[in-house]
């Protein structure tokens, strides 16, 4: 019995692996799932550690140079090619060690920390991204979901009153014409269906492209709801990690510019060495300091600082011409969210109603043999389009939302 049950586990696993694959994802669980999969994310943080790393280097001395030499070795005369007969001949050992300025060195450190600090604000920007993203993919699968159940109604609700024509054609209460026209509506819906069926297909595709594995959205999945603040937003522009991102470039840029400057200031260089001649002779040391002469600068130096001047001048320009684009686009993002948000309410206060209003007087009427199929038929055309026209609303409001919640907050909600 026990080996019939790992038996039947073992075949269930796989199919116990896809249904746990396709569960059906809360919109919480969703952003969890992208930001824990997301490739760039990962390689996002690989270049922080990246960053921290090089830091540790950043302001230290070059690795000391070892020295050996042989000195005045004789290659004529009676002497020749011998390392101990003439007093001059000598087998040198030492050590070099370079010494860069302190200002260069200082300028590689706050290079090295602007380095680590560009990672950071990219990893934050990237982190709001994958959320983002996640967002819009999820509500894109909910949303193509709500459709599908919107359309399951209506292809009810026709089916419905398909039969009810058939049986007043029957009983001769209605004519051949209106048999057709509500068979065409249901031909009419079934073409509606495939096209919501391929936008579900493109939905789903983009979920698993983000989440990094298939899953499902229900149409009765609880919606996100987000406070948008206006003046919050417009406050908290400037902390947007993709604008940080240019003030670490910058910095990066002004420690380019100092390393420059400093390269008008020498470099220094230590020099120790032993010296052994032969055994007649004794021992010798040698020491030796070399100094940089940065003599022709106008020629050398000037044009290299000239032109990291010139990169922090262009980054601060950068910076400046994306504070606009995001600001322009953080105004087109409100305008959007207002917009959709009143006309939504406008849908649901006022539209909806009427449209409900109008096909109940159709049925009325059509039951009463006042009125046309023709004229049923077009009052649940037009309720049909405003039900879908407020879903579209319902979906283009929480876009928006997500879009201005995941790019403008700063990163200080995460």
């Amino acid at each position: 019995m026990k080996m019939f049950v790992l038996a039947l586990c073992g075949a269930l696993l796989p199919w116990c692996a896809v249904a746990a694959d396709n569960l059906s994802l809360s919109f919480d669980e969703a952003l969890a799932a992208a930001a824990s999969n997301a490739p760039s994310l990962a390689a996002a943080a690989a270049r922080d550690a990246a960053a921290r790393h090089a830091a540790i280097a950043a302001g230290e001395l070059p690795d000391p140079k070892l020295i050996v030499g042989l000195d005045n070795l004789p290659v004529t005369g009676a002497d020749d090619w011998s390392l101990g007969r003439d007093f001059m001949t000598m087998q040198r050992v030492g050590v070099s060690q370079e010494v860069p300025n302190r200002g260069k060195r200082k300028a590689r450190e706050d290079e090295a920390d602007a380095a680590i600090a560009d990672a950071q604000f990219v990893t934050r920007a990237e982190r709001l991204k994958v959320k983002r993203e996640a967002a819009l993919a999820w509500l894109a699968a909910y949303f193509s979901a709500a459709r599908l159940a919107l359309q399951d109604d209506l292809e009810h609700e026709n089916a419905v009153l398909e039969q009810t024509t058939a049986a007043r054609y029957a009983a001769a209460s209605a004519t051949s014409a209106e048999l057709l026209s509500a068979r065409r509506e249901a031909l009419e819906l079934a073409d509606q269906r495939d096209e919501l069926l391929a936008a579900q297909a493109v939905a789903s595709a983009e979920l698993r492209r983000v989440l990094g594995r298939a899953a499902i959205i229900k149409a009765d999945a609880m919606l996100p709801a987000f406070d948008i603040d206006a003046e919050r937003l417009r406050a908290h522009l400037e902390q947007h990690p993709d604008l940080r991102i240019y003030d670490a470039r910058a910095a990066a840029a002004s420690a380019a510019l100092r390393e420059a400057e400093a390269a008008k200031r020498p470099d220094w260089n230590v020099e120790l060495a032993y010296q052994h001649r032969g055994a007649r002779y004794g021992e010798m040391i040698s020491a030796e300091v070399s100094v940089d002469l940065p003599l022709f600068s106008a020629r050398r130096q000037d044009p290299v600082i000239a032109a990291r001047a010139a990169d922090v001048e262009a980054l601060n320009d950068d910076l400046a011409a994306a504070l606009r684009s995001h600001e322009a686009e953080l105004e087109q993002g409100l305008a959007d969210y207002q917009r959709f948000t009143q006309q939504s309410k406008r849908m649901h206060g006022q539209r909806l109603p009427l449209a409900e209003q109008a096909l109940s007087l159709a049925y009325q009427a059509y039951a009463a043999g006042s009125g046309t199929l023709a004229e049923l038929l077009a009052a649940r055309r037009e309720r049909a389009a405003l039900r879908f026209e407020a879903l579209n609303l319902e979906a283009e409001t929480l876009r928006a939302a997500a879009q201005l919640h995941f790019r403008y907050e700063g990163g200080d909600h995460d």
